[in-house]
């Protein structure tokens, strides 16, 4: 993100093991303007999320399936037309 230049925004939702180590790497990047975290989403903003995003990135670290693949072709991710 740090080399991003227009208003564009990463949106990190969930939480896990490595959240306060990432947490950690976007303040000492500077990035807070940039990139936010949201824990505990309901199952409706998570949908609208899906739904209004530019792009969908599963990165498990402790995770063996991609559900969050799956749940964003569900939502019929993309910005809508």
């Amino acid at each position: 993100m740090r080399h991003v230049r227009s208003d564009v925004r990463l949106l990190l939702v969930g939480s896990g093991t490595e959240l306060e180590k990432i947490r950690t790497r976007i303040a000492d990047a500077r990035l807070a303007d940039q990139v936010e975290i949201r824990v505990g989403v309901s199952d409706d903003e998570l949908i609208e999320l899906y739904r209004d995003a530019l792009g969908v990135y599963f990165g498990p670290y402790e995770e063996d399936y991609g559900y969050v693949t799956i749940e964003a072709m569900a939502a019929g991710f993309g910005p809508s037309s």
